[in-house]
């Protein structure tokens, strides 16, 4: 657990050359509390099952994409970085240190964003529009 908190504090540091303003410590705790609440069974970690709406939510919500179960799964294990089948929430805050960085590519780079989604616009009307 140590380890993971030291591996999320190396990933946030990172982010904050790109996001200095994302990651401050209240927005850490908002993310402990929305951790918290998808944890269903209280086991102080998440499975897929109980990350998947928020998978799914994320993903529609900055990219317009909606995900299969395969897909969900993928994302699932790809953030699993300790493979022990659940995230705890510093694999949380890192998965959305990813997805802030992958929505700032695609508004930063219109070709990243076609290849990556293919038919998702990410123009300034198309982004406010999914910010609503």
């Amino acid at each position: 657990m140590a380890s993971m908190e030291k591996e999320m504090r190396k990933v946030l540091a990172t982010c904050s050359v790109d996001l200095p303003h994302f990651f401050t410590q209240g927005r850490i705790e908002l993310l402990r509390a929305v951790f918290d609440h998808m944890d269903a069974d209280g086991e102080l970690s998440l499975d897929v099952n109980e990350c998947a709406p928020f998978y799914h939510y994320a993903f529609l919500r900055l990219f317009n994409q909606s995900l299969d179960h395969d897909q969900v799964e993928c994302i699932f294990h790809l953030m699993d970085f300790d493979g022990d089948s659940s995230l705890g929430v510093a694999e949380f805050v890192m998965f959305v240190a990813v997805l802030k960085q992958i929505e700032m590519r695609c508004k930063q780079e219109p070709a990243f964003a076609a290849e990556a989604f293919p038919g998702t616009k990410f123009d300034k009307k198309s982004i406010a529009e999914r910010s609503n």
